[in-house]
């Protein structure tokens, strides 16, 4: 399974717990740990995301039906800009 299959979906607003169900041979604590590491590494990995035209309408899509997570993300990873 790759990454940004966990990615995309938890840009979908997806839970840790859905993209599991989702991906079987994933395990939770994968999920979790690919989330995290997503998270740690965002503008490295959006980077490499962005070859996708996909991504920008997830991401846009995402932040739309999901604005809680994402001002909190927000606040958090540039707390001077929130």
């Amino acid at each position: 399974m790759s990454l940004d299959s966990v990615v995309y979906q938890f840009l979908q607003g997806e839970s840790p717990e859905g993209v599991a169900q989702s991906f079987p041979s994933l395990s939770l604590v994968q999920v979790y740990g690919g989330i995290t590491y997503y998270l740690s590494q965002r503008e490295e990995i959006d980077a490499w995301l962005k070859q996708s035209a996909r991504f920008d309408e997830l991401t846009r899509a995402s932040r739309e039906s999901n604005p809680l997570p994402y001002a909190k993300l927000d606040a958090v990873t540039h707390p001077a800009t929130a």
